[in-house]
């Protein structure tokens, strides 16, 4: 158990109400979480370690997750809504159905995501160049493009334009440069 206290801000001293308190099981996990306000949430694991449940304080609803034998997410559920997640034997997520409906993702032999499906039927195809670095993102299957990507000689972005022909990222570099 490790348990953090806090000053009084107005005053001198420690309250005994004030603090962030941490409990843990035996294998090391994170069990019992207590924050400032008095607020608890509890976790609990399976033998394997992966987290099963999560209790919240309040209103916020707890989660239930289960897995496959290799550790990946199947369910994550709340009261009144489940997601489930399926995946191929290579490991890679093909669908997510939940109370909206079902996404799915197609994949081409390389792995590379190559089609994203959401429940209206919309989908958006990925493009890739030889060297298997995305270069576009198509929608609908059309050869209209909802993104499209550039990239100097040593397979760094440099360019990116959306459908209208707009590119995002000088914007990006200039906020990054000014440390925004």
């Amino acid at each position: 158990m490790s348990r953090q206290r806090y000053p009084n801000p107005t005053g001198g001293g420690t309250p005994t109400t004030d603090y962030e308190q941490y409990g843990y099981d035996a294998a090391g996990n994170l069990v019992t979480m207590r924050n400032r306000a008095g607020q608890t949430t509890i976790a609990a694991y399976d033998a394997l370690g992966r987290i099963t449940q999560v209790a919240y304080p309040g209103a916020t609803p707890d989660v239930a997750t289960t897995y496959d034998l290799l550790s990946r997410p199947l369910t994550v559920s709340t009261p009144g809504q489940t997601l489930t997640q399926s995946w191929d034997a290579l490991g890679r997520l093909v669908s997510e159905t939940g109370p909206l409906g079902a996404v799915g993702s197609q994949y081409d032999l390389a792995g590379r995501r190559t089609r994203l499906t959401w429940p209206d039927g919309f989908f958006a195809a990925y493009d890739y160049n030889v060297a298997g670095v995305l270069t576009g993102v198509r929608e609908n299957g059309t050869d209209w493009p909802l993104a499209a990507f550039a990239y100097d000689v040593l397979g760094r972005r440099i360019g990116q334009t959306d459908r209208r022909g707009h590119d995002p990222l000088p914007l990006r570099r200039a906020a990054a440069d000014r440390g925004v």
